[in-house]
């Protein structure tokens, strides 16, 4: 059996390869089992973006939205890219102007580096991530991994695609005998590394304001089965009214009042003979109504519950009640919390003929609790079947077995509903014999059940039963009753007669387990999982930034393409943990730290305990341990990586004769790294949270600056020339082979596709340079011009340094012989930490005792290693004011404070704040590019600006928080569920959480525990430890 909502259909998996596909695809099934297109498509490439290590079947691709559609489907704003009077109407290259023009006017497209060059002039009209995609090395998918339905215009995909995934494909069909031809074929003479042009069918961001979204077909359904049998199988849709409280497979109005859903939504048309005849049942077709192979209901229309219904039902006011449009409109993450939208339902079953492979709709199986039998007879395991515990496949090798079509029965028990409790049955059974003949007895059973911990969820109560009962029974010999039997005229017994009697009497007592307390507690929520964070801390996930764009005010020099200039405000910042080995006072802490307390004992270096701020946080091992800090630290006067800023110009105010930056405050340093989960909205992410250290402990006089986030689509293009840096990809010899150059030094031209180096040190020497392709001799030639006008302004020790290294992207090892002779403090041994030029030497290379490695991986300008150059700049922006008057509770983001007391390393004791942040991710200050929603959040950067002195951000927390509670933003009113009401414009209405562990002392009001509460402790952790109590936290404000 199953049942399957209307919000449920398959997402990111089902596509028409155009517009005018879906347009005619109600028609064309409306007189089943005919399919009345005309239509026949005889080939078609399928590519998407490659984020495999194969790459067999690759090409750089650039894929188009406009492509081949006719005129009432072109959605960009340029001129030359629309229709011509006349132009074919039908999908087809020749559709409108768009394929003319990319191949005489932006021929430069051909090359994956010029893309986003080739079309910059036409930018906002035609921009990246809505109009167009470029994909380098994209995958071809072979045709076992989608199902092309070649008379509607539509494929499937075996498996959906991630939000963040581009599809793409070309195609040619036939049409009322005429050849139409869309994209093109990697046959088709285009050599790589040529980009092909494509149709685009979903892009880096799918959002109904887009319009790729049409083209994801919202009415395909998964029943989670294998290959369906079509005699079994039964279906129905349902509508829940709320009237009568049940559901019905009817409207109660309009037009088709009491008419069966299942006839309505066009799955019950024929009889089973496929004659145009309703009988009450699904019309069963394989590829139209339903996909056999692979379990799949298919709606004979584009929108079933949606401008479907609406057009049966006929009346508008009527359809209002009933039509669930959101369904097609919004996001299906949006969709699904209609609630008073999404009543219906299928319902029906079926069975499933699975081949050799049975899969069970479960996942994390334990092992040996499933058993297979075959007619009765259970199998035995590796020998007639195998089983996949984690994915819930249960094969059967045994041939014999599926030749003879023997039912075969699959029982399991799932982790999924897997409990921890422990039961304790115990009774007894007591017999009395009165005599031979009389006989009592009594029984009494106890069943109890202990929970894992004291809080359990509703329907998971541990009972605590007792049933007791009585049984008596008399057998004896009546010799009244023979002398009566024989008075009846012609009945004589030949034995005695004898009665028996037998009675019995129970009664359940029952209860609940005391370890729920005696009121029997269970919890609806006990927001324990309210929020649940992602972190974002390891600091080897973070890169140096790209500049962030459309940003004329903060980044003037943003404008600029493979111009030097641009990175001329780039500020030093590093990134990094400390390493105990300075603050432990071991054999390899250096001498001249080891004998200064004072320089273990500041708070931009020292360890940090986990229970300085989390006081009422247990660690599992009962001992106190210390937190993984995440550093940042800014110097806004000091040069970063590949600034070559000189003299003043219109973008930068120049630097001093002591290689400093002139005026700091204009200055900027940022940081980013991949978000892995990236759809925030079906994650329901709702704030970015970190716990920061007062930046202003040591110097209270500090005047601050701000600091920013972005979250959205990010270019990866950190030297910004539109060309992918890929170390690896440089020549491994002095040969410069397959190298080309831009403003900022060489680049490959030959396409890496394996993200490691080679064992060889010489092809390391020449391959570990840094993003600019250079090393440090070669950078001395490539940019002269810049160390001739340094020498003109630094003095001549300035000027020595900056030539042993002009584009500044030196590593150094935190550790190293140098340091220990220059006696150089912890925070500045971490300066040159981040360096890209020299950071993955082998073990040969290195001139210490010990590693000196600060990354085995080549440096590239992929951050999310999907093979491509993200050049899209769309984010949602914030901003927090670190500023010594702005650190306050209640403001600035800032909703804990908490200033411990703690014992340094020199013995002396000092108190230091820590701040608690949480950002909710709608409280962005501005946009920039085109972004309006958090399905595709695939990168966050994080920078500093506005700072006139270094200034060091301590992180011991840095996380997005998922909730598991959403807020409903539908208003209640009846008739308008669909409007979405603003809150007042100083009114808030904000869903967080407080813990004992994280908000025990936060003022002004702290965090105790609850009335009758208790903390848990953890039945796994021998040291007794007590976990965390959590409460959902409800803000509401000014909302009237």
């Amino acid at each position: 059996e199953f049942e399957v909502y209307a919000d449920d259909y398959e997402a990111n998996r089902h596509f028409f390869l155009a517009h005018h596909f879906r347009d005619i695809y109600n028609d064309a099934l409306k007189n089943l089992p005919a399919v009345s297109t005309g239509l026949n498509i005889s080939r078609i490439e399928v590519w998407i973006t490659n984020k495999t290590s194969s790459y067999d079947e690759t090409r750089n691709i650039v894929a188009f939205a406009d492509l081949a559609e006719n005129s009432s489907h072109i959605y960009n704003k340029v001129p030359a890219f629309q229709a011509s009077p006349g132009a074919v109407r039908f999908p087809d290259n020749a559709a409108n102007q768009l394929y003319e023009q990319l191949q005489s006017t932006y021929t430069s497209m051909r090359d994956v580096d010029q893309v986003t060059t080739a079309f910059s002039s036409l930018y906002p009209g035609f921009q990246i991530g809505r109009d167009f995609e470029k994909i380098e090395n994209a995958r071809k998918l072979n045709d076992r991994e989608y199902t092309l339905n070649s008379q509607l215009g539509y494929i499937s995909l075996n498996t959906s695609l991630n939000t963040d995934e581009v599809l793409a494909i070309a195609y040619e069909y036939t049409l009322n005998g005429q050849v139409y031809k869309v994209g093109e074929f990697s046959t088709d003479g285009i050599t790589a590394p040529q980009t092909l042009i494509l149709k685009l069918l979903k892009g880096t961001t799918l959002s109904p304001k887009y319009p790729t979204w049409n083209l994801m077909m919202k009415n395909i359904y998964s029943l989670g089965s294998g290959r369906l049998e079509r005699g079994d199988f039964q279906l129905n849709i349902l509508y829940e009214d709320d009237k009568t409280g049940n559901s019905i497979n009817y409207l109660p109005e309009g037009k088709i009042a009491n008419k069966i859903l299942l006839q309505v939504l066009g799955l019950d048309n024929l009889n089973s003979q496929l004659d145009r005849e309703s009988d009450g049942y699904f019309d069963f077709i394989d590829g139209i109504t339903i996909n056999v192979s692979r379990g799949k209901i298919i709606f004979p229309v584009t929108e079933p519950f949606g401008s479907y219904l609406r057009s049966k039902i006929g009346d508008n006011l009527i359809a209002e009640k009933y039509v669930f449009q959101e369904l097609y409109d919004s996001t299906q993450t949006i969709a699904r919390q209609m609630a008073e939208r999404n009543k219906f339902k299928m319902t029906g079953q079926y069975t499933s003929e699975s081949g050799s492979e049975i899969r069970l709709n479960a996942t994390n199986i334990p092992a040996g609790s499933i058993i297979v039998t075959a007619g009765g007879v259970t199998l035995n395991e590796n020998t007639d079947y195998t089983v996949d515990y984690n994915m819930g496949v249960v094969t059967i090798i045994n041939s014999a077995l599926i030749e003879s079509q023997t039912p075969i029965k699959v029982s399991l028990e799932s982790n999924q509903f897997f409990g921890f409790q422990t039961k304790t049955l115990i009774g007894t059974h007591l017999d009395y014999r009165l005599s031979n003949n009389f006989n009592i007895g009594g029984t009494i059973l106890h069943l109890n059940e202990r929970p894992y911990t004291q809080k359990v969820n509703f329907g998971e109560e541990p009972i605590s039963n007792t049933i007791w009962g009585l049984n008596t029974s008399y057998r004896g010999e009546s010799q009244l009753l023979t002398k009566l039997i024989d008075k009846i005229p012609l009945l004589e017994t030949k034995t005695p007669s004898s009665i028996s009697f037998n009675g019995e009497f129970a009664q359940l007592i029952p209860g609940h387990s005391r370890a729920i307390s005696n009121a029997g507690n269970s919890y609806i929520d006990d927001f324990e999982s309210s929020e649940i964070p992602l972190d974002l801390k390891s600091f080897n996930a973070w890169s140096i930034s790209s500049i962030p764009q459309g940003q004329d005010q903060l980044f003037p020099e943003a404008i600029l393409n493979n111009n030097l200039t641009s990175g001329n405000n780039r500020a030093k910042i590093a990134w990094y943990v400390i390493d105990p080995l300075f603050l432990r006072n071991g054999s390899s802490t250096p001498t001249h730290i080891k004998q200064d307390p004072a320089t273990q004992s500041s708070h931009f270096v020292r360890e940090i305990y986990e229970n300085e701020i989390f006081p009422n946080r247990e660690s599992t091992s009962g001992i106190p341990t210390t937190i993984s800090i995440l550093n940042v630290a800014y110097y806004p006067e000091e040069k970063g990586p590949y600034n070559y800023d000189t003299d003043p110009n219109p973008y930068s105010r120049g630097m001093n004769s002591n290689g400093g930056l002139n005026d700091p405050q204009s200055r900027w340093g940022g940081i980013m790294r991949e978000v892995l989960t990236s759809d925030f909205e079906t994650a329901n992410i709702q704030y970015i949270e970190f716990w920061l250290m007062d930046p202003f402990v040591e110097d209270p006089t500090h005047q601050g600056g701000d600091l920013f986030f972005n979250l959205g689509n990010i270019s990866e293009d950190i030297l910004r020339d539109s060309r992918k840096s890929v170390e690896n990809g440089l020549p491994g010899s002095p040969d410069l082979q397959n190298i080309d150059t831009t403003s900022w030094g060489r680049v490959p031209t030959v396409q890496s596709v394996v993200h490691a180096f080679d064992n060889s040190s010489e092809s390391r020497m020449y391959q570990d340079v840094g993003l600019d392709g250079l090393r440090n001799q070669d950078e001395q030639a490539f940019f002269i011009e810049y160390l001739q006008r340094a020498q003109n302004i630094t003095n001549s020790e300035v000027y020595t340094d900056i030539l042993k290294d002009p584009s500044n992207d030196d590593f150094h090892y935190f550790r190293g012989s140098d340091y220990d002779f220059s006696q150089l403090g912890i925070l500045n041994r971490y300066k040159r930490y981040n360096g890209q030029d020299g950071n993955s030497p082998t073990s040969e290379m290195s001139t210490e005792s010990y590693p000196t490695s600060g990354s085995t991986l080549p440096d590239m300008e992929d951050i999310n290693r999907d093979n491509t150059l993200s050049e899209t700049e769309s984010y949602y922006q914030y901003k927090v004011s670190l500023r010594p008057e702005n650190m306050q509770v209640g403001s600035n983001f800032i909703v804990d404070m908490i200033e411990p007391t703690v014992k340094l390393a020199n013995g002396i004791e000092s108190k230091v704040k820590w701040y608690q942040f949480k950002i909710p991710i709608t409280d962005y200050q501005r946009t920039v590019g085109v972004i309006s929603d958090f399905k595709s959040i695939r990168f966050m950067r994080m920078f500093l600006k506005n700072f006139t002195d270094p200034i060091v951000m301590r992180l011991a927390e840095l996380n997005l928080v998922r909730a598991e509670w959403r807020k409903y933003n539908i208003t209640f009113m009846e008739g308008g569920e669909r409007i979405t009401i603003p809150e007042p414009e100083d009114g808030t209405f904000e869903i967080s959480s407080v813990s004992i562990e994280d908000n025990a002392g936060k003022q002004p009001v702290n965090y105790v525990l609850p009335p009758g509460f208790d903390r848990v402790v953890d039945p796994q952790n021998p040291q007794l430890r007590q976990l965390d109590e959590q409460s959902m936290v409800l803000k509401v404000q000014d909302l009237a």
